[in-house]
């Protein structure tokens, strides 16, 4: 979060999502509801970054 912040503040666009109760590397733990979620998140920003 404070990486966010530092390019927030030089102006860089940024989208933090804080995924609560979970540790580093939570997606990798297989297909509960905040692994689809986060994931979907992530596929519909590149999806949109290459139209």
């Amino acid at each position: 979060m404070a990486y966010a912040n530092k390019l927030k503040a030089s102006n860089v666009e940024v989208e933090l999502y804080n995924t609560t109760a979970t540790m580093h590397g939570f997606d990798m733990a297989g297909k509960s509801k905040i692994v689809i979620k986060s994931i979907g998140r992530r596929t519909d920003f590149l999806r949109e970054c290459f139209k």
